[in-house]
């Protein structure tokens, strides 16, 4: 015999007493059909839950009692001309912003380093106030910050955490921060630009051990490059994606937590993978220019700035 699809005010019914009863799903945690009946295994509950159309056990509790996809939103990003360049999806899943899953996020909506949480170091430069050329509804910024060099031929400025945050192995953490410089190096005016983690680059676009991405225009050339460097020794990818003053660029760095590989993404885009000289050691964050050549001050802008520290489960 067919049983009758449950009505919208069963499925309520059901919705609140599992509100009641389900005292061993933590808070936030999301209800599928599958823990709900393994939570309410042999009561009429979870034959309530089972009946809902289409037995898809990944479903989830919506709220009005039914189960269904999880909710979700994708949105584009786009580059200066204003043309969506990539796009992503974010669920309930994504993150709980707790001891298990956190992020930091800087936008700079009030300019200065230490204004949005981070440290700075300093050699002849120093960060005015926002770019306000890219702060429009073309380029999309929001807040973005300036990082000068000075006139000096060595000066540089770096955002930065220093060395002593985290050990990679603690979690999973991805780095990822919008950037792009005022104009390109050249022989005359020459820097050296770096995103990521590391251990004494606040300084110096070459730390001791570090995993991001540099620019180097005089010993690499005109791309960014991943790069992973334990005790000095280092492993370089090209990702064949020219640096720019043209355009905002979203870089992104990620270790997992088992440190078998940094995974490198530009514009939503994976451009490397690296498995050797990964560093272990206690690290920090940085974002910076340094000056090696010429007067003329140059400045890095930074739209905004993002960690994601993923446990997976409390400390």
């Amino acid at each position: 015999m067919n049983r009758a699809a449950p009505t919208v005010e069963m499925r309520l019914q059901v919705a609140r007493a599992l509100r009641d009863l389900l005292g061993g799903i933590a808070d936030g945690e999301i209800l599928t059909k599958a823990n709900v009946i393994a939570s309410m295994a042999g009561t009429t509950l979870a034959a309530e839950a089972d009946s809902d159309g289409g037995g898809d056990a990944s479903k989830v509790l919506l709220g009005d009692g039914t189960f269904g996809s999880v909710p979700s939103h994708t949105h584009a990003y786009g580059d200066l001309s204003g043309v969506a360049a990539s796009s992503h999806t974010h669920d309930l899943g994504d993150i709980t912003n707790d001891e298990t899953d956190s992020v930091w996020f800087a936008d700079f909506i009030v300019a200065g380093a230490s204004q949005n949480g981070w440290s700075s170091s300093t050699s002849g430069g120093s960060t005015g106030g926002h770019w306000d050329a890219l702060i429009d509804t073309t380029d999309n910024g929001i807040g973005v910050i300036e990082l000068k060099t000075g006139t000096g031929a060595t000066g540089y400025y770096s955002l930065c955490t220093y060395n002593d945050k985290f050990y990679p192995g603690q979690a999973e953490f991805t780095f990822e921060a919008r950037i792009c410089p005022d104009v390109i190096a050249d022989a005359i005016d020459d820097y050296n630009l770096y995103v990521g983690f590391g251990a004494n680059v606040y300084s110096s676009a070459s730390g001791t051990n570090e995993a991001g991405f540099v620019y180097r225009r005089s010993a690499l050339g005109a791309n960014w490059h991943a790069v992973t460097r334990a005790a000095g020794s280092e492993t370089l990818t090209d990702t064949g994606v020219a640096v720019s003053a043209a355009t905002l660029q979203k870089l992104k760095v990620t270790v997992d937590a088992a440190v078998s590989k940094f995974t490198f993404e530009i514009d939503g885009v994976a451009v490397a993978t690296h498995t050797t000289n990964l560093p272990t050691g206690r690290m920090g964050l940085a974002v910076g220019i340094y000056k090696s050549a010429g007067t003329t001050q140059r400045e890095l802008w930074v739209d905004w700035t993002r960690l994601r520290v993923n446990r997976g489960s409390a400390r």
